[in-house]
Protein backbone atom coordinates (compact mmCIF):
# COMPACT_ATOMS: atom_id res chain seq x y z
CA UNK A 1 0.00 0.00 0.00
CA UNK A 2 1.01 3.49 -0.45
CA UNK A 3 2.11 5.15 1.81
CA UNK A 4 0.30 8.66 3.13
CA UNK A 5 1.88 11.91 3.60
CA UNK A 6 2.63 13.54 6.87
CA UNK A 7 -0.85 15.21 8.58
CA UNK A 8 1.88 18.37 8.79
CA UNK A 9 2.42 18.39 5.04
CA UNK A 10 -0.81 18.33 3.98
CA UNK A 11 -2.12 20.47 6.26
CA UNK A 12 0.63 23.34 5.70
CA UNK A 13 -0.36 22.50 1.75
CA UNK A 14 -3.69 23.64 2.80
CA UNK A 15 -3.48 26.37 5.05
CA UNK A 16 -5.84 28.66 3.20
CA UNK A 17 -8.41 26.38 2.56
CA UNK A 18 -10.99 26.98 5.93
CA UNK A 19 -10.86 23.29 7.80
CA UNK A 20 -13.35 20.52 7.51
CA UNK A 21 -14.79 19.76 10.87
CA UNK A 22 -14.74 16.33 11.60
CA UNK A 23 -17.43 13.45 10.93
CA UNK A 24 -19.27 11.75 13.81
CA UNK A 25 -18.40 7.96 13.73
CA UNK A 26 -21.84 6.49 12.92
CA UNK A 27 -22.31 4.70 16.31
CA UNK A 28 -22.69 8.01 18.15
CA UNK A 29 -25.39 8.65 15.91
CA UNK A 30 -28.05 5.59 16.18
CA UNK A 31 -30.78 7.95 17.41
CA UNK A 32 -30.44 9.54 14.00
CA UNK A 33 -30.80 6.78 11.94
CA UNK A 34 -33.50 5.68 13.93
CA UNK A 35 -35.42 9.17 13.45
CA UNK A 36 -34.71 8.97 10.01
CA UNK A 37 -37.93 7.04 8.80
CA UNK A 38 -40.23 9.37 10.44
CA UNK A 39 -39.41 12.32 8.66
CA UNK A 40 -42.70 13.52 6.94
CA UNK A 41 -41.51 12.22 2.62
CA UNK A 42 -40.93 8.87 4.40
CA UNK A 43 -43.30 8.45 6.96
CA UNK A 44 -46.44 8.94 4.43
CA UNK A 45 -44.68 6.68 2.22
CA UNK A 46 -43.79 4.10 4.74
CA UNK A 47 -47.89 4.36 5.90
CA UNK A 48 -49.00 4.31 2.60
CA UNK A 49 -47.07 1.44 1.84
CA UNK A 50 -48.66 -0.34 4.94
CA UNK A 51 -52.20 0.26 4.02
CA UNK A 52 -51.82 -1.20 0.71
CA UNK A 53 -51.01 -4.55 1.98
CA UNK A 54 -54.54 -5.53 2.89
CA UNK A 55 -54.88 -6.01 -0.69
CA UNK A 56 -51.99 -9.21 0.39
CA UNK A 57 -55.85 -10.60 1.04
CA UNK A 58 -57.11 -10.70 -1.87
CA UNK A 59 -57.46 -13.75 -3.76
CA UNK A 60 -54.97 -14.92 -6.16
CA UNK A 61 -53.11 -11.09 -6.45
CA UNK A 62 -51.82 -11.45 -3.13
CA UNK A 63 -48.65 -12.53 -3.75
CA UNK A 64 -48.02 -10.38 -6.33
CA UNK A 65 -49.19 -7.18 -4.51
CA UNK A 66 -46.73 -8.45 -1.75
CA UNK A 67 -43.58 -8.57 -4.12
CA UNK A 68 -44.46 -4.90 -5.65
CA UNK A 69 -44.63 -3.58 -2.18
CA UNK A 70 -41.13 -4.98 -1.10
CA UNK A 71 -39.75 -3.72 -4.17
CA UNK A 72 -41.27 -0.41 -3.77
CA UNK A 73 -39.43 -0.76 -0.34
CA UNK A 74 -36.29 -1.65 -1.49
CA UNK A 75 -35.89 0.90 -3.61
CA UNK A 76 -36.98 3.60 -1.14
CA UNK A 77 -34.18 1.64 1.21
CA UNK A 78 -31.45 2.44 -1.33
CA UNK A 79 -32.57 6.07 -1.83
CA UNK A 80 -31.69 6.15 1.22
CA UNK A 81 -28.51 4.63 1.46
CA UNK A 82 -27.83 6.83 -1.59
CA UNK A 83 -28.46 10.00 -0.53
CA UNK A 84 -27.15 9.29 2.68
CA UNK A 85 -23.76 8.28 1.12
CA UNK A 86 -23.76 11.83 -0.44
CA UNK A 87 -23.87 13.89 3.45
CA UNK A 88 -28.08 14.59 2.09
CA UNK A 89 -29.53 13.55 5.27
CA UNK A 90 -32.59 15.60 5.23
CA UNK A 91 -34.76 14.61 2.52
CA UNK A 92 -36.60 18.19 2.46
CA UNK A 93 -33.15 18.48 0.85
CA UNK A 94 -33.50 16.17 -1.86
CA UNK A 95 -34.22 16.92 -5.56
CA UNK A 96 -34.41 14.33 -8.40
CA UNK A 97 -30.77 12.87 -9.30
CA UNK A 98 -29.73 11.44 -12.50
CA UNK A 99 -28.70 8.20 -10.24
CA UNK A 100 -32.48 7.65 -9.43
CA UNK A 101 -33.16 5.71 -12.41
CA UNK A 102 -29.88 3.61 -11.31
CA UNK A 103 -31.38 3.26 -7.78
CA UNK A 104 -34.53 1.46 -8.95
CA UNK A 105 -32.99 -1.81 -10.52
CA UNK A 106 -30.65 -2.00 -7.08
CA UNK A 107 -32.66 -4.36 -5.13
CA UNK A 108 -32.59 -6.59 -8.33
CA UNK A 109 -29.05 -6.59 -8.68
CA UNK A 110 -28.65 -7.23 -5.11
CA UNK A 111 -31.17 -10.24 -5.03
CA UNK A 112 -28.79 -11.32 -8.07
CA UNK A 113 -25.31 -10.77 -6.31
CA UNK A 114 -26.58 -12.88 -3.14
CA UNK A 115 -27.94 -15.59 -5.43
CA UNK A 116 -24.57 -15.71 -6.69
CA UNK A 117 -23.01 -15.50 -3.76
CA UNK A 118 -24.88 -17.92 -2.26
CA UNK A 119 -24.29 -20.31 -5.28
CA UNK A 120 -20.43 -19.89 -4.90
CA UNK A 121 -21.09 -20.69 -1.37
CA UNK A 122 -22.93 -24.17 -2.16
CA UNK A 123 -20.48 -25.21 -4.37
CA UNK A 124 -17.31 -24.96 -1.95
CA UNK A 125 -19.31 -25.93 0.97
CA UNK A 126 -20.39 -29.35 -1.31
CA UNK A 127 -16.50 -30.27 -1.94
CA UNK A 128 -15.12 -28.85 1.79
CA UNK A 129 -18.04 -29.22 3.88
CA UNK A 130 -15.71 -28.22 6.76
CA UNK A 131 -16.08 -24.69 5.49
CA UNK A 132 -19.24 -24.57 6.04
CA UNK A 133 -19.59 -22.45 9.27
CA UNK A 134 -16.95 -20.05 8.12
CA UNK A 135 -18.42 -19.94 4.58
CA UNK A 136 -21.76 -19.01 6.03
CA UNK A 137 -20.16 -16.39 8.52
CA UNK A 138 -18.06 -14.62 5.64
CA UNK A 139 -21.16 -14.70 3.54
CA UNK A 140 -23.05 -12.97 6.42
CA UNK A 141 -20.25 -10.16 6.97
CA UNK A 142 -19.79 -9.63 3.07
CA UNK A 143 -23.90 -8.56 2.80
CA UNK A 144 -22.86 -4.66 4.13
CA UNK A 145 -19.74 -4.72 1.55
CA UNK A 146 -22.38 -5.88 -1.41
CA UNK A 147 -24.75 -3.15 -0.38
CA UNK A 148 -22.10 -0.47 -0.39
CA UNK A 149 -20.68 -1.68 -3.73
CA UNK A 150 -23.84 -1.49 -5.29
CA UNK A 151 -24.90 1.80 -3.88
CA UNK A 152 -21.60 3.27 -4.94
CA UNK A 153 -20.71 1.34 -8.25
CA UNK A 154 -24.70 0.27 -9.40
CA UNK A 155 -22.90 -2.71 -10.53
CA UNK A 156 -23.74 -6.46 -10.49
CA UNK A 157 -20.55 -7.22 -11.62
CA UNK A 158 -18.73 -5.08 -8.85
CA UNK A 159 -21.11 -6.42 -6.09
CA UNK A 160 -20.02 -9.73 -7.02
CA UNK A 161 -16.23 -9.03 -7.15
CA UNK A 162 -14.01 -10.21 -4.08
CA UNK A 163 -11.21 -7.28 -4.54
CA UNK A 164 -13.99 -4.61 -4.98
CA UNK A 165 -16.15 -6.45 -1.72
CA UNK A 166 -12.49 -6.57 -0.04
CA UNK A 167 -11.95 -2.77 -0.87
CA UNK A 168 -14.97 -1.47 0.90
CA UNK A 169 -14.05 -3.50 3.85
CA UNK A 170 -10.42 -2.26 3.96
CA UNK A 171 -11.74 1.47 3.68
CA UNK A 172 -13.95 1.57 6.27
CA UNK A 173 -11.24 -1.14 8.53
CA UNK A 174 -12.42 -2.73 12.09
CA UNK A 175 -15.14 -0.32 12.56
CA UNK A 176 -16.73 -2.54 9.50
CA UNK A 177 -17.49 -5.44 12.21
CA UNK A 178 -19.29 -2.95 14.21
CA UNK A 179 -21.04 -2.00 11.51
CA UNK A 180 -22.35 -5.68 11.06
CA UNK A 181 -23.23 -6.11 14.42
CA UNK A 182 -25.53 -3.33 14.38
CA UNK A 183 -27.02 -4.37 11.35
CA UNK A 184 -27.35 -7.93 13.06
CA UNK A 185 -29.16 -6.18 15.83
CA UNK A 186 -31.88 -4.52 13.77
CA UNK A 187 -32.88 -7.32 12.19
CA UNK A 188 -33.17 -9.09 15.77
CA UNK A 189 -35.56 -6.03 16.62
CA UNK A 190 -37.95 -6.34 13.79
CA UNK A 191 -37.80 -10.19 14.31
CA UNK A 192 -38.99 -9.13 18.22
CA UNK A 193 -42.05 -6.86 17.10
CA UNK A 194 -42.67 -9.07 14.45
CA UNK A 195 -43.63 -11.44 17.61
CA UNK A 196 -45.05 -8.67 19.34
CA UNK A 197 -47.53 -8.02 16.64
CA UNK A 198 -48.66 -11.23 16.20
CA UNK A 199 -49.76 -11.63 19.79
CA UNK A 200 -51.46 -8.70 20.25
CA UNK A 201 -53.14 -7.11 17.10
CA UNK A 202 -56.25 -8.70 14.99
CA UNK A 203 -55.56 -11.23 12.31
CA UNK A 204 -56.80 -8.34 9.42
CA UNK A 205 -54.28 -5.67 10.89
CA UNK A 206 -51.44 -7.91 10.61
CA UNK A 207 -49.82 -7.86 7.19
CA UNK A 208 -50.28 -3.83 7.58
CA UNK A 209 -48.44 -3.64 11.13
CA UNK A 210 -45.53 -6.26 10.11
CA UNK A 211 -45.16 -4.50 6.74
CA UNK A 212 -44.86 -0.98 8.74
CA UNK A 213 -41.95 -2.55 11.41
CA UNK A 214 -40.38 -4.28 8.38
CA UNK A 215 -39.73 -0.52 6.36
CA UNK A 216 -39.31 0.95 9.90
CA UNK A 217 -36.26 -1.10 10.56
CA UNK A 218 -35.39 -1.57 6.78
CA UNK A 219 -35.05 2.46 6.11
CA UNK A 220 -32.84 2.59 9.25
CA UNK A 221 -30.80 -0.20 8.14
CA UNK A 222 -30.39 1.51 4.96
CA UNK A 223 -29.48 5.00 6.67
CA UNK A 224 -26.90 3.49 9.14
CA UNK A 225 -25.31 2.09 5.85
CA UNK A 226 -25.55 5.21 3.82
CA UNK A 227 -23.77 7.33 6.91
CA UNK A 228 -21.19 4.83 7.61
CA UNK A 229 -20.22 5.36 3.45
CA UNK A 230 -20.48 8.80 4.49
CA UNK A 231 -18.17 8.63 6.83
CA UNK A 232 -15.55 7.26 5.16
CA UNK A 233 -16.39 8.58 1.41
CA UNK A 234 -12.41 9.14 0.91
CA UNK A 235 -11.41 5.66 1.72
CA UNK A 236 -14.55 4.44 -0.45
CA UNK A 237 -13.29 6.97 -3.45
CA UNK A 238 -17.38 8.66 -2.75
CA UNK A 239 -17.78 12.73 -4.12
CA UNK A 240 -19.88 13.69 -1.55
CA UNK A 241 -22.24 16.76 -2.39
CA UNK A 242 -22.75 17.70 1.37
CA UNK A 243 -20.12 18.63 3.44
CA UNK A 244 -20.77 17.53 7.16
CA UNK A 245 -20.83 21.16 9.10
CA UNK A 246 -21.41 20.38 13.08
CA UNK A 247 -24.19 19.26 14.87
CA UNK A 248 -24.81 22.76 15.26
CA UNK A 249 -25.73 23.20 11.54
CA UNK A 250 -27.35 19.87 11.67
CA UNK A 251 -30.64 19.68 10.08
CA UNK A 252 -30.72 22.72 8.58
CA UNK A 253 -32.14 22.41 5.43
CA UNK A 254 -30.37 23.87 2.11
CA UNK A 255 -33.18 23.60 -0.47
CA UNK A 256 -31.94 27.32 -1.28
CA UNK A 257 -28.92 27.04 -1.77
CA UNK A 258 -29.68 24.13 -4.17
CA UNK A 259 -32.15 26.07 -5.58
CA UNK A 260 -29.78 28.97 -6.35
CA UNK A 261 -27.17 26.50 -7.72
CA UNK A 262 -29.76 25.16 -10.40
CA UNK A 263 -30.98 28.82 -11.37
CA UNK A 264 -27.32 29.39 -11.96
CA UNK A 265 -26.85 26.23 -14.16
CA UNK A 266 -29.64 27.37 -16.23
CA UNK A 267 -28.46 30.82 -16.46
CA UNK A 268 -25.14 29.66 -17.48
CA UNK A 269 -26.71 27.03 -20.34
CA UNK A 270 -28.73 29.99 -21.24
CA UNK A 271 -25.71 32.04 -22.21
CA UNK A 272 -24.08 29.35 -23.92
CA UNK A 273 -26.68 28.31 -25.93
CA UNK A 274 -26.99 32.17 -27.08
CA UNK A 275 -22.97 31.93 -28.02
CA UNK A 276 -22.53 34.41 -24.89
CA UNK A 277 -19.35 32.06 -23.71
CA UNK A 278 -17.47 35.00 -22.98
CA UNK A 279 -20.03 36.73 -20.33
CA UNK A 280 -20.66 33.23 -19.17
CA UNK A 281 -17.17 33.14 -18.32
CA UNK A 282 -17.18 36.57 -16.59
CA UNK A 283 -20.19 35.76 -14.58
CA UNK A 284 -19.04 32.01 -13.31
CA UNK A 285 -15.54 34.03 -12.84
CA UNK A 286 -17.48 36.58 -10.40
CA UNK A 287 -19.42 33.98 -8.42
CA UNK A 288 -15.74 32.08 -7.87
CA UNK A 289 -14.87 34.64 -6.73
CA UNK A 290 -17.72 35.96 -4.36
CA UNK A 291 -17.07 32.38 -2.85
CA UNK A 292 -13.57 30.82 -3.32
CA UNK A 293 -14.24 27.52 -1.34
CA UNK A 294 -17.19 26.64 -3.03
CA UNK A 295 -17.09 23.41 -4.68
CA UNK A 296 -20.13 24.12 -7.15
CA UNK A 297 -18.68 27.76 -8.59
CA UNK A 298 -15.33 26.13 -9.01
CA UNK A 299 -17.03 23.06 -10.71
CA UNK A 300 -19.14 25.15 -13.04
CA UNK A 301 -16.33 27.49 -13.92
CA UNK A 302 -14.14 24.56 -14.40
CA UNK A 303 -16.54 22.86 -17.14
CA UNK A 304 -17.02 26.40 -18.71
CA UNK A 305 -13.48 26.59 -19.35
CA UNK A 306 -13.65 22.96 -21.02
CA UNK A 307 -15.52 25.26 -23.64
CA UNK A 308 -12.76 27.77 -24.29
CA UNK A 309 -9.50 28.17 -25.75
CA UNK A 310 -8.23 29.63 -23.23
CA UNK A 311 -6.11 26.73 -21.86
CA UNK A 312 -3.59 28.65 -19.98
CA UNK A 313 -6.36 30.18 -17.56
CA UNK A 314 -7.85 26.60 -17.46
CA UNK A 315 -4.55 25.51 -16.21
CA UNK A 316 -4.28 28.14 -13.69
CA UNK A 317 -7.79 27.32 -12.55
CA UNK A 318 -6.92 23.83 -12.45
CA UNK A 319 -4.26 24.64 -10.02
CA UNK A 320 -6.38 25.81 -7.40
CA UNK A 321 -9.06 23.50 -8.16
CA UNK A 322 -7.37 20.15 -7.68
CA UNK A 323 -5.77 21.50 -4.01
CA UNK A 324 -9.60 22.16 -3.09
CA UNK A 325 -10.77 18.84 -4.10
CA UNK A 326 -7.83 17.45 -2.51
CA UNK A 327 -8.81 18.96 0.65
CA UNK A 328 -12.50 18.26 0.36
CA UNK A 329 -10.97 14.45 -0.35
CA UNK A 330 -12.27 13.84 -3.73
CA UNK A 331 -9.45 12.70 -5.54
CA UNK A 332 -11.40 11.22 -8.25
CA UNK A 333 -12.98 14.45 -9.22
CA UNK A 334 -9.13 15.91 -8.77
CA UNK A 335 -7.67 13.21 -11.11
CA UNK A 336 -10.39 13.66 -13.88
CA UNK A 337 -9.68 17.98 -13.63
CA UNK A 338 -5.60 17.35 -14.03
CA UNK A 339 -6.19 15.20 -17.22
CA UNK A 340 -8.37 17.65 -18.38
CA UNK A 341 -5.11 20.65 -17.78
CA UNK A 342 -2.84 17.84 -19.35
CA UNK A 343 -4.93 17.25 -22.46
CA UNK A 344 -2.43 18.33 -25.09
CA UNK A 345 -0.11 19.45 -22.98
CA UNK A 346 2.08 16.99 -21.45
CA UNK A 347 4.05 19.06 -19.83
CA UNK A 348 1.24 20.79 -17.35
CA UNK A 349 2.32 19.28 -13.80
CA UNK A 350 1.11 20.48 -10.51
CA UNK A 351 2.80 23.72 -9.21
CA UNK A 352 3.00 22.07 -5.58
CA UNK A 353 5.62 18.87 -4.51
CA UNK A 354 2.97 18.15 -1.72
CA UNK A 355 0.06 17.75 -4.24
CA UNK A 356 1.54 16.21 -7.01
CA UNK A 357 2.97 13.13 -5.16
CA UNK A 358 -0.95 13.70 -3.49
CA UNK A 359 -2.43 13.45 -6.99
CA UNK A 360 0.37 10.60 -8.11
CA UNK A 361 -0.72 8.23 -5.02
CA UNK A 362 -4.46 8.55 -6.44
CA UNK A 363 -3.40 7.88 -9.62
CA UNK A 364 -1.56 4.99 -8.65
CA UNK A 365 -4.73 3.86 -6.07
CA UNK A 366 -6.42 4.38 -9.17
CA UNK A 367 -4.65 1.87 -11.12
CA UNK A 368 -3.55 4.10 -13.58
CA UNK A 369 0.14 3.23 -13.79
CA UNK A 370 0.92 5.58 -16.48
CA UNK A 371 -0.40 8.99 -15.29
CA UNK A 372 1.23 8.21 -11.73
CA UNK A 373 4.77 8.27 -13.60
CA UNK A 374 3.64 11.34 -16.12
CA UNK A 375 2.66 13.36 -12.55
CA UNK A 376 6.35 12.12 -10.84
CA UNK A 377 8.56 12.57 -14.05
CA UNK A 378 10.92 15.31 -13.31
CA UNK A 379 9.94 15.64 -9.86
CA UNK A 380 13.47 15.93 -8.35
CA UNK A 381 14.41 18.69 -11.28
CA UNK A 382 11.48 20.80 -10.31
CA UNK A 383 11.61 20.49 -6.48
CA UNK A 384 15.46 19.90 -5.96
CA UNK A 385 16.04 18.07 -2.39
CA UNK A 386 12.87 18.66 -1.38
CA UNK A 387 11.42 16.23 1.60
CA UNK A 388 9.31 14.01 -0.19
CA UNK A 389 11.84 12.84 -2.87
CA UNK A 390 12.64 9.50 -0.82
CA UNK A 391 8.40 8.99 -0.67
CA UNK A 392 8.50 10.30 -4.77
CA UNK A 393 11.50 7.63 -5.42
CA UNK A 394 9.49 5.00 -3.45
CA UNK A 395 6.31 4.89 -5.34
CA UNK A 396 7.99 5.41 -8.83
CA UNK A 397 9.64 2.28 -7.90
CA UNK A 398 6.35 0.70 -6.99
CA UNK A 399 4.78 1.61 -9.88
CA UNK A 400 7.32 0.39 -11.83
CA UNK A 401 8.00 -2.71 -10.81
CA UNK A 402 4.43 -3.64 -9.42
CA UNK A 403 2.49 -1.41 -11.99
CA UNK A 404 4.09 -2.11 -15.35
CA UNK A 405 6.83 -4.70 -15.00
CA UNK A 406 9.54 -2.73 -15.66
CA UNK A 407 12.30 -4.68 -13.32
CA UNK A 408 15.35 -2.41 -14.95
CA UNK A 409 13.34 0.83 -14.27
CA UNK A 410 12.29 -0.20 -11.42
CA UNK A 411 16.31 -1.41 -10.44
CA UNK A 412 17.74 2.75 -11.89
CA UNK A 413 15.36 4.30 -9.60
CA UNK A 414 16.32 2.63 -6.71
CA UNK A 415 19.95 2.61 -7.15
CA UNK A 416 19.40 6.33 -6.69
CA UNK A 417 17.35 6.59 -3.91
CA UNK A 418 19.91 3.90 -2.70
CA UNK A 419 22.76 6.08 -3.18
CA UNK A 420 21.35 9.70 -2.07
CA UNK A 421 18.65 8.41 0.73
CA UNK A 422 20.34 4.96 2.03
CA UNK A 423 19.27 5.38 5.85
CA UNK A 424 15.73 6.20 4.29
CA UNK A 425 12.78 4.32 5.47
CA UNK A 426 11.56 4.40 1.89
CA UNK A 427 14.85 2.79 0.97
CA UNK A 428 14.25 -0.11 3.20
CA UNK A 429 10.69 -0.39 2.19
CA UNK A 430 11.79 -0.83 -1.96
CA UNK A 431 14.54 -2.86 -1.13
CA UNK A 432 12.29 -5.27 -0.12
CA UNK A 433 9.87 -4.72 -2.55
CA UNK A 434 13.08 -5.57 -5.06
CA UNK A 435 14.24 -8.05 -3.11
CA UNK A 436 17.42 -6.10 -3.12
CA UNK A 437 20.14 -5.87 -0.44
CA UNK A 438 19.49 -2.26 1.57
CA UNK A 439 23.21 -1.41 1.90
CA UNK A 440 24.42 1.61 -0.74
CA UNK A 441 25.67 0.82 -3.98
CA UNK A 442 29.12 1.29 -5.50
CA UNK A 443 27.97 1.43 -8.98
CA UNK A 444 24.74 3.12 -8.25
CA UNK A 445 24.10 5.02 -11.09
CA UNK A 446 23.67 9.36 -10.36
CA UNK A 447 19.39 8.91 -9.54
CA UNK A 448 16.31 11.07 -11.31
CA UNK A 449 13.63 9.98 -12.97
Amino acid sequence: MVESMSSETLSTSFEHVSPQVAIPPFWQRLNKFFLFPLQAESLIYGLALAACSLFVYVPLLGPIILLVLMLAISRYAFKIAALSSYGIFNLDEYTPMQEEDEWKKLPWKFVGAVFIQLMALVFVVARVPELAPIGFLLFSLLLPATLMVLIKEHSLASAINPQELWGCVTGVGWPYLVLCAFTFLLMQGYAVAYNLLEAIIPTWLFWPGSLAVFTYFAWVNAALIGYTMYQYHFNLGIDIINEYQGEEQEGQPAPNAREAGRQRDAAISRMVQQGQLAQALEQARQWLHDSPNSLAEHRRYHRLLMLDTDVAERQRHGQQWIELLLKNRSPSEALQVYKDCAHNAPTYVPQSAVITLALAKDAWKANDSALALQLLRGFDKRFPSHPLTPDVYALIVRVLQQGLGRHEQAMAVFQGLQRRYPQSPHTLEVARILKQPAAPSIDAKKGGF
